[in-house]
């Protein structure tokens, strides 16, 4: 009885001190012992009822802990007038890097929004925060239009290429050695390549052969991911409408359609949603997803980001703002950059995710209520695996596919005489420590 009363102290400090998880795991273990207590007739029946408490409280915790809908969420004004914003500033990026038609169709996208959100308000003064919107968006369509016909008009100036420099009558060919102090170079002896392979230039298109092996490596799990080229970081995320996946939704594993209520955009739980806040491999939390490879490879790479200040993982994520941080998009598009059978390719996305009865997220999530890179980052994978009714992986594929970092496998046999713990161990510090590496360590069945 003294380890009962003991769990029981404890989760009551526990729960008052609002350490949830400890208050949780002390319930379990009073309700345990005084259960088995019972059992073996050492105590009261009656006791039942007080382990039945116990497991009650537990209940309300773990509801209390994984509940994330907000009940401060946006107003439909508030997320209109983001999603203005946000279409706006795609105009203005687009613009800047000198994609005129492509800025031209966004900023009339942006007018017509703001337009028709100014028309449906009955609040005047919401009405003019979307005018003003629109008419920004207006005169920038204007200027560029004025910016093309101008350049139109110019005569353009030819550019001839440079005359070549004659190498040929630069070269000694004289077997005579040079006399000295001269500054004639020494005659090089001719080297010649014999590979019947010729190197490709930059930029040249690859061979039938090659696009070939390509196509075939790009069909994953019935689905198509191509290469991802630089283009792509132009890719269009802004929509009048939300933005929802061709492919549609993801399927759920056994557990998450027992406990599934509906799938919910963050904009519709979250009071100010955004993808990173603080990078911390500490806040990520798995719930019922089979995907514990995957979570520790991304909570590794999560903290070698954070300790060493490169970005290995919040790169690869899109889109981004100028400084290449990924930000959240009201218009639920987001397209995330894997390694996939050799190559980067691009994986889209919407930003719909399963929520259970309780309002708890059925899949990873940060403990930083607000962010979304953690669930963006498992959906994308999860897709191309096939699913959340993920099988189950190992940390070599997982960290590849997110980093391009090329794995090493390294069996640890202490009774194998060409295993060397400590030559590993050195190793493993020196590197790690020097940011060049990374490593997760893993259990196999025998």
């Amino acid at each position: 009885m003294d380890a009962a009363n003991y769990y029981a102290e404890q989760a009551i400090a526990y729960d008052k001190q609002g350490s949830y998880d400890a208050a949780i795991y002390s319930y379990l273990e009073a309700a345990r012992v005084i259960s088995h207590l019972v059992e073996n007739s050492e105590i009261d029946p009656s006791y039942k009822s007080v382990a039945q408490k116990y497991l009650d409280r537990v209940e309300v915790l773990r509801n209390q802990t994984t509940k994330v809908v907000s009940s401060n969420t946006k107003s439909e004004h508030e997320l209109n007038v983001e999603k203005a914003e946000f279409q706006l500033n795609e105009a203005f990026i687009a613009d800047g890097a000198g994609r005129s038609n492509e800025a031209q169709q966004l900023y009339a996208q942006a007018v017509e929004f703001c337009l028709k959100c100014s028309r449906s308000s009955s609040n005047e003064e919401q009405s003019q925060k979307f005018r003003q919107i629109a008419l920004k968006a207006l005169e920038r369509a204007e200027a560029l239009k004025q910016s093309l016909n101008d350049t139109k008009n110019q005569l353009e100036i030819p550019h001839f290429p440079s005359v070549p420099v004659d190498e040929i009558s630069q070269l000694n060919l004289s077997h005579e050695a040079p006399v000295a102090g001269s500054s004639t170079p020494k005659p090089m002896r001719p080297t010649c390549s014999f590979s019947t392979t010729p190197r490709k230039k930059p930029g040249e298109a690859l061979d039938e052969s090659e696009l070939k092996v390509l196509a075939a490596t790009s069909k994953i799990n019935k689905r198509s991911y191509v290469p991802f080229l630089d283009v792509d970081r132009n890719e269009r995320f802004s929509y009048p409408i939300p933005f929802s996946d061709k492919d549609g939704l993801l399927a759920l594993s056994a557990k998450q359609k027992k406990k599934l209520k509906c799938w919910m955009r963050p904009d519709e739980f979250m009071e100010d949603p955004t993808v990173i806040e603080r990078i911390d491999s500490g806040t990520i939390k798995q719930t019922i997803v089979s995907d514990c490879s995957f979570v520790a490879s991304l909570a590794i790479a999560a903290r070698y980001e954070r300790r060493f200040g490169s970005q290995l993982i919040t790169n690869i994520i899109f889109p981004q703002n100028k400084n290449g941080v990924p930000i959240h998009n009201p218009c639920g598009k987001y397209m995330v950059k894997l390694n996939l059978n050799g190559i980067w390719r691009k994986v889209i996305i919407d930003d719909r995710l399963p929520i259970g009865q309780h309002g708890e997220l059925l899949c990873s999530y940060s403990q930083n209520k607000n962010e979304l890179w953690v669930p963006l980052l498992e959906k994308a994978y999860m897709k191309v695996m096939g699913g959340y009714d993920f099988p189950g992986s190992n940390s070599n594929i997982d960290l590849n596919a997110l980093t391009g970092w090329i794995p090493e496998r390294i069996a640890i046999r202490p009774n194998s005489p060409e295993f060397n713990g400590d030559k590993l161990f050195e190793r493993l510090f020196s590197r790690y420590h020097q940011g060049k590496c990374d490593f997760v360590g893993f259990l196999s069945l025998i």
